[in-house]
């Protein structure tokens, strides 16, 4: 496991769990006050409170999640990670699978890192 992945992957992995968790507020935690949500091709929202509006309405639509990734690539030093990679998403409650690629930078302040940069590309299957 490189350095950067045993540093960043719980804090991926803790937001991940929130968000299947259903748990929208907890997953905006791993947020920066001043982060940029991108869903490529469908438009951005900046800031902790709209990203946590964002979520709270992913939620609700979605319902219960599993989502897998794959291809995970690290790079950056410890005060800026960068991860790119693959994930499939299935959505049960709608019959459902996406697909896409992830892209964060994860950037290290007093109480641990948090999400600057969140862009997505989804697809459908």
């Amino acid at each position: 496991m490189s350095d950067l992945k045993s540093i960043i992957q719980p804090y991926i992995d803790a937001s991940l769990k929130a968000f299947q968790d259903l748990d929208a507020d907890k997953t905006s935690e791993f947020y920066a006050d001043d982060a940029v949500l991108i869903e490529a091709g469908n438009g951005c929202t900046y800031g902790k409170k709209k990203i946590t509006k964002f979520n709270q309405q992913m939620i609700e639509k979605s319902g219960k999640t599993t989502t897998e990734m794959s291809n995970q690539k690290y790079s950056g030093d410890e005060e800026i990670i960068a991860v790119s990679s693959d994930f499939k998403s299935e959505l049960p409650s709608k019959g459902l699978t996406f697909t896409g690629k992830s892209y964060q930078v994860w950037k290290r302040f007093d109480d641990g890192y948090k999400i600057i940069y969140d862009c997505c590309t989804m697809d459908r299957d």
